[in-house]
């Protein structure tokens, strides 16, 4: 028998859309920013335990005085219910959010495990993803990126979502700085996609194709890395390129501004630092 290139069925983007939330902070002045989150595991280690958490942008979630998450239903079998959504609001967002140690770093997380009691109490049922779809590159996968690559972000740009599934928008870009490099000097890389108002928080991924071989066939698995958290968008002023935070209660463009569609992404490395946190 020949042997022969099979492409695995398994869609990752697919399945990822329930790790995906739509976050609405409303501050004691009745101000609403609007942003997104990522389910993610932390401190997987072998033997040791798994902090499940939503992370976010810290400019997003401070001083929230209450907080509505949007998560996709589960359906009794335990598959995503993609037509009814989950809406849970929290009191305690801010006040519970965990943020990174470094004040420079706009990342918070914010205990999964208090979301999940809420819902049990109010008879919900929340479908949670395994995060194993997503992990970190590898060292030899980082080793192995080009200053260029296809990269996708995944969230609620200007609170867009489909309105029949309640599934976010996915949009394809490129870098626009070496994932590897420091940009400005900081835990940051630029990218080239359409960035606009709801964009913080929005998770970046790049893909990976594995070949691996079965018997005579050799399999073409598409896999998906965690790349980074979107930070702050940059316009283009008459005078200068600035930054704004790419959350929903800031104006991002002016008489005099223009959009350039490039983004600051914090490197998912700093994810890493909550784990020293919670260890």
């Amino acid at each position: 028998m020949r042997s022969g290139l099979v492409t695995q069925e398994f869609k990752p983007f697919k399945s990822v859309a329930g790790s995906i939330v739509m976050i609405e902070c409303t501050l004691a002045s009745k101000q609403i920013r609007r942003g997104t989150g990522l389910i993610y595991e932390l401190c997987q280690r072998e033997g040791g335990t798994v902090f499940q958490a939503i992370v976010t942008n810290r400019h997003l979630a401070q001083d929230a005085k209450w907080t509505r998450i949007r998560f996709t239903s589960r359906k009794p079998n335990g598959e995503p219910d993609h037509e009814n959504q989950v809406e849970i609001t929290c009191t305690d967002f801010w006040q519970a959010c965990i943020p990174h140690p470094d004040p420079k770093v706009d990342l918070c997380i914010y205990p999964l495990q208090r979301v999940l009691n809420k819902a049990e109490q109010e008879g919900t049922s929340i479908y949670i993803p395994s995060t194993e779809l997503y992990r970190m590159p590898s060292a030899h996968e980082l080793a192995n990126i080009d200053a260029v690559e296809e990269v996708y972000m995944v969230g609620y740009p200007t609170s867009l979502q489909d309105s029949a599934t309640g599934t976010p928008i996915y949009r394809k870009g490129i870098t626009a700085t070496d994932i590897n490099f420091r940009y400005a000097d900081r835990p940051q890389f630029l990218i080239d996609t359409g960035l606009f108002q709801c964009s913080s928080g929005s998770p970046v991924f790049m893909v990976v194709n594995k070949v691996s071989r079965v018997d005579d066939q050799y399999i073409l698995e598409k896999q998906i890395r965690l790349v980074g958290i979107i930070g702050f968008v940059l316009i283009q002023s008459d005078e200068e390129v600035i930054k704004t935070l790419a959350c929903d209660d800031l104006p991002i463009r002016q008489s005099n501004q223009t959009i350039n569609h490039l983004g600051a992404v914090i490197h998912y490395s700093k994810l890493l630092d909550f784990e020293k946190m919670l260890a």
